[in-house]
């Protein structure tokens, strides 16, 4: 019941030339892409945001899918907003978009930025941990 509820999630959409990345300023980065401060114009968001810059060449297919279901259940996440859940508020899928400062954002998903890192590093030290399951999907345990 809860996956078929998840799937009729829509996530809001960003027109990637309304996105500035600011590449010097990276906070994060994986064999995924990297997460990068940032704006969205049109958004003002108190603390700023950040874009999980996901690289083109590494979205095909199952991939896509599983960025679209992350979305969709951060989507629910943050609704109604909480002080204690970074929101979702946008993600870009446009395969060949650009940003407004010329740099290439074809996927991404742009959050409220939440300084100190992210949850794994503050609940690993607690004695908790990360694992994945045969869907990719991840639990922290």
């Amino acid at each position: 019941m809860r996956r078929r509820f998840a799937r009729e999630v829509t996530p809001p959409t960003v027109d990637p030339s309304r996105v500035t990345i600011y590449k010097s300023h990276c906070v994060g980065a994986g064999g995924f892409g990297g997460v990068f401060l940032g704006h969205c114009q049109g958004m003002d968001i108190p603390g700023g945001i950040v874009i999980k810059v996901l690289h083109e060449a590494k979205v095909r297919g199952k991939e896509e899918e599983t960025l679209m279901r992350e979305a969709r259940i951060m989507t629910l996440a943050s609704r109604p907003s909480h002080p204690c859940v970074a929101g979702l508020l946008g993600i870009v899928a446009k395969p060949g978009g650009m940003s407004a400062n010329r740099v290439p954002l074809a996927y991404a998903m742009l959050l409220q930025y939440c300084p100190g890192g992210g949850l794994d590093r503050v609940l690993q030290p607690k004695g908790f941990f990360k694992t994945t399951d045969a869907d990719g999907e991840v639990f922290i345990i």
